[in-house]
């Protein structure tokens, strides 16, 4: 009888660790989904941002090319003065 109480408090035992060690893991995959929400925010948020960079530059862009227009025009205005 004592044998199949060390061998229940055996499994109990095992099973005690066997449960800290899910709980364990099922806080780390909890932890490593909330940071893997964090980075597709960071990356829906960085990706947002270059677009909105890409197209500030091409406005860039294009009013430095208007004012390199109107430059030459007044460049060519004065020359035939």
């Amino acid at each position: 009888m004592q044998n199949l109480e060390k061998e229940m408090n055996r499994y109990r035992t095992d099973c005690m660790n066997i449960m800290k060690y899910c709980n364990m893991q099922k806080q780390l995959i909890k932890d490593l989904d909330e940071q893997t929400t964090e980075s597709l925010e960071d990356k829906e948020f960085l990706d947002c941002d270059q677009a909105q960079t890409k197209v500030d530059n091409i406005k860039l862009k294009l009013a430095l090319a208007a004012i390199h227009n109107n430059n030459e025009n007044i460049a060519v205005s004065n020359s035939k003065a």
